[in-house]
C-alpha cells in the first residue's frame, strides 16, 4: 500500500506558517478559558489541534486514504498537472483543520466569550461574537490568493480547485454544530463585513471572486451547474469521503486538544493494535483453544483431507469438517490477501465466529497498516455472545475490546479510583466517545450511521474505520430495498479507506451481483471473493444438510391453533418416547399475539404431561430471556430428562444460542425459515431432527414490503421453495432479488440507485443519510418498573444505584428505584458535563433491563398509554408503565388478551 504520490503531509505541515503569527501581539488572542489557570492562547490551541490531527493520521495510517480520495477526485481530462493539483487539495484538507478557529480573532468573540481585557470595545461587524463563519471566510480568501499566485496550474485547473474550496470551508462552518450538512448559509452583508479582517492578517485576495463564490454555493440555481461540472466523469464518492474524513479529523482533534488544555489530559492511546500486539494476539488465538491448537499443528492435513471421508453424520466428523473448512478458508485468504471484500458462506454449526477470528488474524498479519477489528451485528444478543467468545479465545481485556449497543452501559477501559477519579473518569469518557479500542462490536445501525449519518458524534468515528477489518454478520437481515446502497458503501469504503470486509452468514446474498455505475479510473472491488470455492459441498454434507429435515406436510393441512396444538403435542410426545423421556421443542409464530394464544392453549393441554413451557417474544425483558435460554442450555448440558417447549416469535432467530430437538414454524421468508432450523440439532446428532412448516397467519402484514416475500410468492413454486430449504440453494432466491433490483435501477422512470447517487454529486448529505434506512419503522421504548433479580446486574451496577439513591439493594432491584435514579441524574444541575454524560450512560445500561420496544405506528402504543404516565412520556419519550401489573407479566410479557392490537413481534 503506497502513498505520497502528492506532497507529503509532513512536508505540508512543516511548510505551513501559522497566519495568526502575522497578528500584532498575537499572544493576546485567546481560544479557551479556565477557572483556575491562564487562558489558552489561540496560537497554542491551533498548534495543538494540528498535532492531534497529525497523530490521528499517523495512528490510523490515513495519508493513503486521503491520497486515494484525492486521486479519484482529479480524474478530469483537463487536469494535466495531477501531482500539483492533488498536492494543492491535500494542503487544503490540512489547512481546513488548522484554520478552524482563526475566526476567534473577532474582537467581539474575545470581548464577550473570552472576557479578554485586551478587547474592551464592542465592534459593529455584523457577525456579533461568532467565529466559525469568519474562519471559513479566511480559508476561502487565503486559498483563492494561493491559486492566483500559482504559475504551474492552468486556468481550468484553478477553476476546478476554486470550486472545491467552498465545501471544505463548510467543514469549518459546521465544526461546532451537532450535525454536518453542506450548507454555506452566510448572509451577503456578513461577507462584506468580514473583509476588514483580511488586512488584520495581511491577506491579499480577490475579494470579488471570494464573495461571488460563497454566494454561488447558497443559490441552488447557480450551485447545481457547479457540482455537475465538479463530478462529471469522476467518482461520486470521492468528495463525500474526503469532506467527511476532514470533518471527522477536525472535530476529533479539536476535542482532544480542548480536553488536554481543560484537564491536562494528553491522549496518547488511540485504540489501535501495535505491531507486537498483533503478533501476540495471533499466538494467543493459535493456542488458547484446544481445537485451534490442533488446527495449526495439522493445518496441511485438514486442507488435503478428502470430504468424502466425512460423510457419516456424527460429532467427530462435524468437528473435523469445521477444521477442514477453516483450512480451506485461510488458504483462500492467503491467496487473495490483497483483495478487499470476502464472502464467508458457511453452514449453521460450522463455527463462523471462530472462522471469522482466524481470517481476521491472518489479515492483521498480512497488512502492516491494518490495526483494528470491527464486528457488526443486527442484534444485541449476537454482540454479547460473540464478545464472550472473543474474550475467551483472544484473552483480551476491557482495554482492548468494547461493545456498542443500547444495553452495554458505560465501558471503563481503566479502573476508576477515588484518588484522581475525575481524570480517570474523563479519560474513560473520551475513550467511550471516540471508541478508542482495537476490537469493537457494534450494531449495524451504529456502523452505517458512522458511514453516512450527519450527526457529529457518529462522524467523530469515521477516521477510525480506515485500515480496519470489518466483519458483518447476518447480512440477509437487511431489507433488499437497501442492498444496492449497502453494496455501494461497502465497495467504496473498502477501496478508499483500505477496509477488509468479511460478509458472513449461512444464508448469504451475493451483493456483487448488483451493478454499480462505472467509476472512471477507480479500481473499486467489483467482484467479492468467496473464501470457499464450493460452499455447497459443505452445505450438502450430511453433518450440515442432514442435521435437519424440513417437513412440508402441514402447509395445507393445519387451519387452527387447536389442530396445531394437537399435532405439536403428538410429535413432542413421540420424540420423548423414543429418547428416554427427553424432548426440547421449539415453535415459532409470525405474530406475538398468536404465540400468546398458543402459549395459553398449550399450557392447558401439556399440563398433565409435565412440560416446562416458555414464551419468548419481543416484549419479554432481557433478564427473562437470559433466564429461559440458560435453563434450556443447562438441561442440555446436564442431560436431564426434561420436557421443554419454547413458544416464540422471530426474536429467536437473532442468534439465540440454543440446541433444540424438534421445530415447528409458521412459514414466512425462506431465509427466516432456515434461521429457525439453525436452532435445531446444532451438534449433528446421528438421527436427523425435523422442522415442520405450517401456514397459519398471513406473513404479508410483517414482510409485505420485503422484496424476498413478493418474489417468493409470485415466482417461486412450492417445489422450488422446498428445494431451496432442503438443498440450501438460497442463491436461487437471492439471484432473483438481485436481478429485480438491477432491472429497476436501469429503469429511468424509477427512483433507484442512480437517483441516490445524485445526492453524492450534489453534496446532499442529509438525503444520503435519510434515504438509506436499515430499519424503516420507528420504535418507542417501554419501561416496566417491576422487580428483577440482582443476579442480572453487575456489582458495579448495583453499587452505582445504591450510591446515588442511598438505598440498600438486597435480592432484587426495583424498576421504580432505577427510574427515580435516572430522573435525579437528568435533573441534577450541579453535576459536571462529563460526569452527567457518564452517569446517564451507566444508568441507561441498567434501565435497558427493564425495557422493550414497540412500533410507533402500532395501535398498541395508543392502548398502552392508558396504563402509562403520559407526563413522563411527553418529557422523556419513554413509555413508563405506571400500572404495569394490569397489562404485563415478567414471565409472559404483554398480556395480549387486554388489547385489540398486539400483532407486534
Amino acid at each position: 500500500m503506497s502513498s505520497n504520490y502528492f506532497k507529503t503531509l509532513e512536508s505540508i505541515k512543516a511548510d505551513f506558517s501559522c497566519l495568526l503569527e502575522r497578528l500584532t501581539e498575537c499572544e493576546k488572542y485567546w481560544a479557551h478559558l479556565h477557572s483556575h489557570k491562564a487562558p489558552e492562547k489561540l496560537v497554542d490551541h491551533t498548534r495543538l489541534v494540528g498535532d492531534y490531527a497529525f497523530k490521528l493520521i499517523q495512528s490510523h495510517h490515513l495519508e493513503i486514504v486521503i491520497e486515494r480520495l484525492i486521486q479519484a477526485l482529479i480524474q478530469k481530462e483537463f487536469v494535466l498537472e495531477k501531482k500539483a493539483v492533488g498536492s494543492f487539495i491535500k494542503s487544503l484538507f490540512w489547512q481546513t483543520i488548522l484554520f478552524h478557529d482563526y475566526g476567534k480573532i473577532n474582537e467581539n468573540f474575545q470581548r464577550e466569550r473570552m472576557q479578554n481585557p485586551h478587547f474592551s470595545k464592542k465592534c459593529k461587524n455584523k457577525i456579533g461574537s461568532r467565529h466559525s463563519a469568519l474562519s471559513a471566510f479566511i480559508l476561502i480568501s487565503v486559498k483563492i490568493q494561493e491559486l492566483r499566485e500559482n504559475s504551474i496550474l492552468s486556468q481550468n485547473e484553478k477553476d476546478f480547485i476554486t470550486l472545491l474550496i467552498v465545501p471544505f470551508a463548510g467543514v469549518i462552518l459546521k465544526h461546532h454544530a451537532s450535525y454536518y450538512d453542506h450548507d454555506l448559509d452566510i448572509p451577503p452583508d456578513w461577507i462584506e463585513a468580514m473583509k476588514s479582517y483580511l488586512s488584520l492578517l495581511h491577506i491579499r485576495t480577490d475579494f470579488k471572486l471570494v464573495k461571488n463564490l460563497m454566494q454561488s454555493f447558497q443559490d441552488e440555481q447557480r450551485f447545481l451547474p457547479i457540482v455537475d461540472f465538479l463530478f462529471k466523469d469522476i467518482s461520486a464518492f470521492s468528495l463525500f469521503g474526503l469532506i467527511r474524513l476532514c470533518y471527522s479529523l477536525l472535530t476529533a482533534a479539536d476535542y482532544y486538544a480542548t480536553t488536554e488544555y481543560t484537564i491536562d489530559l494528553a491522549v496518547k492511546d488511540f485504540g489501535v493494535f501495535l505491531v507486537g500486539e498483533k503478533e501476540k494476539l495471533q499466538n494467543t488465538f493459535k493456542t488458547s483453544k484446544s481445537y485451534n491448537k490442533d488446527f495449526y499443528k495439522r493445518q496441511e492435513y485438514y486442507l488435503s483431507l478428502p470430504l468424502d471421508k466425512l460423510q457419516k453424520r456424527n460429532p467427530e466428523n462435524l468437528n473435523t469438517l469445521r477444521q477442514k473448512l477453516m483450512a480451506e478458508t485461510l488458504n483462500a485468504v492467503k491467496q487473495n490477501k490483497n483483495e478487499y471484500v470476502f464472502y464467508l458462506e458457511a453452514p449453521t454449526g460450522s463455527g463462523k465466529t471462530n472462522l471469522s477470528l482466524a481470517i481476521a488474524m491472518e489479515l492483521l498479519q498480512a497488512h502492516q497498516y491494518v490495526n483494528k477489528i470491527l464486528y457488526v451485528f443486527p442484534f444485541t444478543t449476537l454482540i454479547t455472545q460473540t464478545a464472550q467468545s472473543i474474550k475467551e479465545t483472544l484473552q483480551v481485556t476491557n482495554a482492548q475490546m468494547v461493545q456498542l449497543h443500547s444495553r452495554s452501559g458505560f465501558h471503563s477501559k481503566r479502573e476508576e479510583v477515588k484518588d484522581g477519579q475525575y481524570g480517570q473518569q474523563y479519560q474513560n469518557y473520551i475513550d467511550n466517545l471516540f471508541v478508542n479500542y482495537p476490537i469493537i462490536l457494534m450494531t449495524h445501525i451504529k456502523f452505517f450511521d458512522i458511514l453516512k449519518s450527519t450527526q457529529k458524534e457518529n462522524i467523530y468515528l469515521l477516521h477510525r474505520l480506515a485500515n480496519s477489518i470489518v466483519i458483518i454478520d447476518e447480512l440477509q437481515s437487511y431489507s433488499p430495498a437497501e442492498w444496492d446502497k449497502i453494496r455501494f458503501f461497502i465497495s467504496n469504503f473498502a477501496y478508499f479507506f483500505n477496509i477488509r470486509f468479511i460478509l458472513m452468514s449461512a444464508t448469504l446474498p451475493k451483493l456483487d451481483a448488483l451493478f454499480l455505475p462505472e467509476s472512471n479510473q477507480v479500481p473499486l472491488p467489483h467482484n467479492f471473493i468467496s473464501l470457499l470455492k464450493n460452499p455447497k459441498q459443505y452445505f450438502q454434507n450430511p453433518n450440515f444438510k442432514g442435521r435437519v429435515q424440513f417437513d412440508f406436510s402441514l402447509i395445507d393441512k393445519i387451519t387452527s391453533i387447536e389442530e396445531l396444538a394437537d399435532f405439536v403435542f403428538d410429535e413432542c410426545e413421540k420424540y420423548s418416547f423414543q429418547n428416554n423421556g427427553v424432548v426440547k421443542g421449539i415453535i415459532e409464530f409470525i405474530f406475538k399475539k398468536r404465540a400468546g394464544e398458543f402459549y395459553k392453549l398449550i399450557k392447558e393441554r401439556f399440563n398433565s404431561a409435565n412440560y416446562q413451557i416458555y414464551l419468548l417474544s419481543g416484549t419479554i425483558l432481557e433478564p427473562r430471556r437470559k433466564e429461559i435460554i440458560a435453563h434450556i442450555k443447562k438441561s442440555i448440558e446436564k442431560k436431564s430428562s426434561a420436557k421443554i417447549l419454547l413458544i416464540t416469535t422471530q426474536v429467536v432467530e437473532a442468534g439465540v444460542d440454543i440446541d433444540m430437538d424438534i421445530g415447528f414454524k409458521d412459514r414466512s421468508l425462506i431465509d427466516s425459515d432456515e434461521q429457525l432450523a439453525g436452532r435445531v440439532n446444532r451438534n449433528a446428532r446421528t438421527i436427523p431432527a425435523k422442522v415442520f412448516l405450517f401456514k397459519l397467519d398471513r406473513a404479508y402484514a410483517i414482510y409485505g414490503k420485503d422484496l424476498r416475500y413478493a418474489l417468493t410468492r409470485d415466482h417461486i413454486s412450492q417445489e422450488q421453495y422446498q428445494k431451496i430449504l432442503q438443498e440450501k440453494r438460497f442463491e436461487i432466491l437471492y439471484q432473483q432479488v438481485c436481478d429485480y433490483i438491477n432491472r429497476e435501477n436501469k429503469n429511468e422512470f424509477i427512483r433507484g440507485l442512480k437517483s441516490y447517487l445524485e445526492h453524492f454529486k450534489k453534496l446532499r448529505f442529509s438525503k444520503i443519510d435519510r434515504e438509506l434506512q436499515l430499519i424503516s419503522e420507528q420504535n418507542v421504548t417501554v419501561f416496566v418498573p417491576l422487580k428483577i433479580s440482582t443476579c442480572y446486574f453487575s456489582n458495579n451496577d448495583l453499587e452505582f444505584i445504591s450510591t446515588l439513591s442511598g438505598v440498600t439493594i438486597n435480592d432484587s432491584l426495583e424498576g421504580e428505584l432505577v427510574w427515580k435514579t435516572y430522573i435525579n441524574i437528568i435533573k441534577n444541575k450541579d453535576m459536571g458535563f462529563v460526569e452527567k454524560r457518564v452517569d446517564i450512560k451507566k444508568i441507561y445500561g441498567i434501565m435497558s433491563q427493564f425495557m422493550f420496544s414497540i412500533y410507533v405506528n402500532s395501535g398498541l402504543l395508543t392502548e398502552l398509554k392508558n396504563f402509562a404516565d403520559l407526563e413522563i412520556f411527553n418529557s422523556y419519550q419513554i413509555l413508563y408503565l405506571s400500572r404495569w401489573e394490569q397489562v404485563y407479566s415478567y414471565t409472559d410479557g404483554i398480556k395480549d388478551e387486554n388489547f385489540k392490537e398486539a400483532m407486534f413481534i
